[in-house]
C-alpha cells in the first residue's frame, strides 16, 4: 500500500472516529443537541469531507488497479519472449 493511501485512511479513520465521538458527546449532552439545531447547515460540509475521502480513495484504487493490470500484461509479454526464446534454442539442437 502506497504511503499516500496509508494517509488517506489515517484522515479517513480520524474523521470517523470524530464523528463517533461527536455522537457520543450528543448523546450525553441534550443541550449541545439544542443548540446546534441552527448550525445543521454546516453538517453538510462534513459529509461532504467524507465523500471526498472515498472519492479519492477510489481514485487510488482505480489508478492502482490499472498499474496492477499493466504490470501483469507486461510480465506476461516477458514470460511469452522467453518461452519463445527456449523454443528457439530446443529447435537448433
Amino acid at each position: 500500500m502506497s504511503k499516500i493511501r496509508i494517509g488517506l485512511f489515517t484522515i479517513f479513520a480520524i474523521y470517523h472516529l470524530a464523528a463517533v465521538a461527536f455522537t457520543i458527546y450528543m448523546e450525553r449532552n441534550a443541550s449541545f443537541l439544542f443548540d446546534l439545531i441552527g448550525k445543521i447547515p454546516l453538517f453538510k460540509y462534513g459529509t461532504l469531507l467524507g465523500l471526498l475521502l472515498l472519492l479519492i480513495d477510489f481514485l487510488l484504487s482505480w489508478q492502482a488497479a490499472k498499474r496492477d493490470a499493466a504490470e501483469i500484461n507486461d510480465l506476461q509479454n516477458e514470460v511469452n519472449a522467453l518461452k519463445a526464446k527456449a523454443y528457439d534454442l530446443r529447435e537448433k539442437k
